[in-house]
Parts: C-alpha cells; structure tokens; sequence
C-alpha cells in the first residue's frame, strides 16, 4: 500500500506535470509554428510509436546499460574512499584536493578529451563517473561523520569487528538515504550519458537518436525522446521516494 506522504508526493508530481503541459500547450499557440515547438499531442502521438518500436527499446537498454555501469563503479569506489577517509584523517586530506578538482572539471571539455584516448561508447560512462563520484563519496562521507560519538564508542567498547559495523551499523542506517540518493542520481546520470551521447554522435542509444533528430530537424521526434529521457528520471525518483519512505518507517 502507499503511504499518505507517497500519495501526496504523486499528486504533486502529476500537478507539476499538468502545469508544464499546460505552458507547452500555450507556447505552441503563441510561437504558432510546429517547426519551432510542435504540438503536445503529436509529440505524445510520436512518443507512443516510439514506445511500439523495438529498436527503440534497443537504444533505451544501451543508454541505460552506460548509466548503470557508471553508478555502479562511481558507488563502489565512492563508498569505498569515503569508509578509507572516515577511518583515515591522512587519507581524507589526500583526496579533498583531488574531489575537489573531478568535481570542478567541464564536462564537455572533458568529454572531447576522453573522446581523444576512449571509444565512443565508452566516453558517456567516464564523464557520468567523474561527475557522480564526487557527490557518492561526498555524501556517503558527510553521513559516516554524523554518527554518533556514544554509538561508536559502544562499537569500540564491545569490539565489534569492521565488517558487522559497516554492514548492520552504517549502510542499515544509510540505507533509506541511500535508495533516495541512488534513485536521485540515476535520473542525473541518466540525463548526463544522453547529452554526452549526443555530443559524442553514438550510435544505437537516445542520445545518438536524439542527434539524429536534430540533424534531420525532425522537432516532433526530437521532443518525443527529450520527453521520454524526462519521464523516464521522474519516474525513477518517484519509485525511489516511494521506497525510501517505506524503509525509514520499517527502521523507525
């Protein structure tokens, strides 16, 4: 069953959607050429063939594969890294700068520069890393160090062996965070390998679609799969809100 906070999160999230249809729909009356903003209906029209188009979903699983190995290297390592500077003051002052400077880099200047050294494939997956790690290792970190003092003492205490602690102390505590995060940064990731998809012209994804539509000013089809990419991150946010509610009542 959902929740009250789930069903409200829902309504909003569909008032919002209404909201922005409803600005769509009056730009395309004022601007009055299809050409520059087509029509919601054949946009949605143009979604719904997408959606019956097994090529499509072809693309949408390589886009998405990228997006997935991306978090899953950036969640490992980012994990890992902040555990080694929570226990390790040393460590931490080593990787401030170096995060620091990952999290400050251009993403399309970067994005040219793998294209130099990496496949076109592969260089949407490395810029999504260098953009997600920062923040997983950041976010992971703040959390380690808001633990309690009396909490860890009591591990101490008790001589609660490293592998206990982290599993059945930090990650269960982190856990409902966590699934909103991930969730979060899916949707982020999701919209950084279409872009760097188009930018890097790939073939068989949304982002080299995307391309293509423009190449061939094909607006209504162009639209169609920035509306898709877009439904496809608020949906993902709104399961993992869902979710997320669920475990921090279960763990109150």
């Amino acid at each position: 069953m959902i929740g009250k906070n789930g069903k409200n999160s829902i309504i909003y999230s569909a008032i919002g959607l209404l909201f922005v249809f409803l600005l769509w729909f009056l730009l395309y009356f004022v601007v009055a050429n299809s050409y520059i903003v087509p029509s919601p209906l054949l946009v949605i029209k143009e979604s719904f063939y997408s959606l019956l188009n097994g090529e499509f979903y072809a693309h949408l699983l390589s886009t998405v594969l990228r997006v997935l190995i991306a978090l899953l290297i950036s969640l490992v390592l980012g994990t890992a890294l902040s555990l080694i500077s929570h226990l390790s003051k040393k460590v931490e002052s080593v990787l401030i700068p170096i995060i620091s400077i990952t999290r400050s880099l251009p993403v399309l200047a970067v994005l040219l520069i793998i294209l130099i050294i990496a496949p076109r494939g592969v260089a949407p997956i490395i810029v999504c890393i260098l953009s997600i790690l920062p923040i997983i290792y950041s976010q992971t970190l703040n959390y380690l160090n808001t633990i309690d003092l009396k909490t860890k003492q009591m591990l101490s205490v008790y001589n609660v062996p490293l592998k206990k602690q982290v599993i059945k102390v930090y990650l269960k505590g982190y856990s409902p965070l966590f699934v909103k995060e991930i969730t979060s940064l899916f949707s982020f990731s999701l919209k950084l390998v279409v872009s760097a998809e188009i930018l890097a012209s790939v073939y068989k994804s949304i982002g080299g679609d995307i391309s293509n539509a423009s190449i061939y000013s094909n607006v209504t089809q162009l639209f169609s799969l920035t509306l898709i990419v877009c439904l496809i991150g608020i949906a993902v946010e709104l399961i993992g809100n869902l979710v997320s509610n669920k475990m921090e009542k279960k763990y109150k």
